[in-house]
C-alpha cells in the first residue's frame, strides 16, 4: 500500500500542475481526527496539503464540512496567503463526493478524502464535461446560500 500512496500522490500532483484556479470539494479537507497510515501527525497532513498546491496557483475554493479543524484551516490559509493565493472556504453538508475542478473546465473525482489516500484502493477519474457543468451549478447555489460569508483570504 505504500507504493500505492506514492502513485496516487504523484498522479494528483501531476494533474494539478500548472493550475491557476482550483476548486476542491472534500468534506474532510480540514479534518484530522487520529493518526493514519501515511499521516502520523496533524503536521504531516498539513504539510501534504501545502505540497498539494501547485506553483502559480492564483485562486482556491474549498468546500468542506462545517466545523473545520481550526489549526489546519489557519495553517493552510496562512500558507496560501503567503503564496499570494486567494482562498475562499465554504462550509457545507451538501457535498459527499470528493471532486477537484481545475481551471473551471476539467475535473476529477477522488474516491477518498485526501487524508485517506493510500489506506484503501481509490479511484482518481475524469468527470464528463456535462457532469462538471452540473456540479459547478450546484456549487454556485451553495455559494449563494451560504448563511455566513465564506472565509476569504489573500
Amino acid at each position: 500500500m505504500n507504493n500505492q500512496f506514492h502513485e496516487e500522490k504523484k498522479n494528483i500532483f501531476s494533474w494539478l500542475k500548472g493550475s491557476k484556479k482550483l476548486i476542491i470539494c472534500d468534506p474532510y479537507f480540514y479534518s484530522f481526527d487520529k493518526p493514519k497510515k501515511h499521516f502520523k501527525t496533524q503536521a504531516n497532513y498539513i504539510d501534504f496539503l501545502k505540497k498539494l498546491i501547485p506553483n502559480g496557483l492564483k485562486e482556491l475554493d474549498v468546500f468542506h464540512f462545517e466545523g473545520p479543524n481550526r489549526a489546519i484551516l489557519k495553517s493552510f490559509s496562512d500558507y496560501c496567503r503567503e503564496k499570494g493565493i486567494t482562498i475562499r472556504c465554504y462550509s457545507t453538508s451538501a457535498i459527499h463526493d470528493r471532486v477537484i475542478i481545475k481551471d473551471n473546465d476539467r475535473a476529477k473525482m477522488l474516491g477518498t478524502s485526501f487524508g485517506g489516500l493510500g489506506n484503501k484502493i481509490a479511484f482518481f477519474v475524469d468527470l464528463p464535461e456535462e457532469d462538471i457543468e452540473l456540479f459547478k451549478q450546484e456549487l454556485h447555489k451553495i455559494r449563494k446560500s451560504t448563511e455566513s460569508p465564506p472565509f476569504y483570504q489573500n
